[in-house]
């Protein structure tokens, strides 16, 4: 709650305020910082300590947070990369298992057309999973823009009006 919830409350006459106080310990180091970089580097330290996945560098403000939101979509959803371990256990992947597999089958196989592809020459101060989210964050756009590349919703149409027009001339 803000300064704006505790002027509300004392206007509105309450003896007591339910709050919940949260510690952030903050290495002495980190003072100097400014309260965006301090944030990152928690946001970091977080993402190691439930991932273990230490190899990923993120320069942009709420990526960390976004790659576990990711992690925890393939662990219970029907993410056709995790549909293979999901069926033999018949049930949402545990969370060592969802950060493995996500990170083998989603994220390096992307790294690697990134790297593979030079774009990372263009953005020198990103990471590739930087580029990583960004793509992630603008599929649709990208799509649109380069129109060699369908969406599969698309493609299955066109599959459809093909099949039509062979079977029209068909006869």
């Amino acid at each position: 709650m803000g300064t704006t919830g505790f002027r509300l409350l004392k206007a509105s006459g309450a003896l007591y305020i339910d709050a919940e106080v949260v510690e952030i310990p903050i290495p002495q180091d980190a003072l100097q910082d400014s309260p965006e970089t301090l944030f990152h580097h928690l946001e970091e330290r977080a993402f190691r300590e439930k991932t273990g996945l230490s190899p990923i560098r993120i320069t942009v403000p709420g990526g960390y947070l976004e790659l576990l939101r990711l992690i925890q979509c393939f662990q219970c959803s029907s993410c056709p990369n995790a549909e293979e371990a999901r069926t033999q256990k018949g049930h949402c992947l545990s969370w060592e298992e969802a950060v493995s597999g996500w990170y083998e089958h989603c994220y390096l196989g992307a790294v690697k057309v990134i790297e593979e592809s030079g774009i990372l020459r263009r953005f020198p101060n990103r990471t590739p999973a930087d580029l990583y989210l960004f793509i992630l964050e603008n599929l649709d756009l990208l799509r649109k823009a380069v129109c060699f590349v369908p969406s599969q919703r698309t493609i299955t149409q066109n599959r459809w009006k093909l099949r039509q027009i062979a079977r029209t001339k068909q006869l």
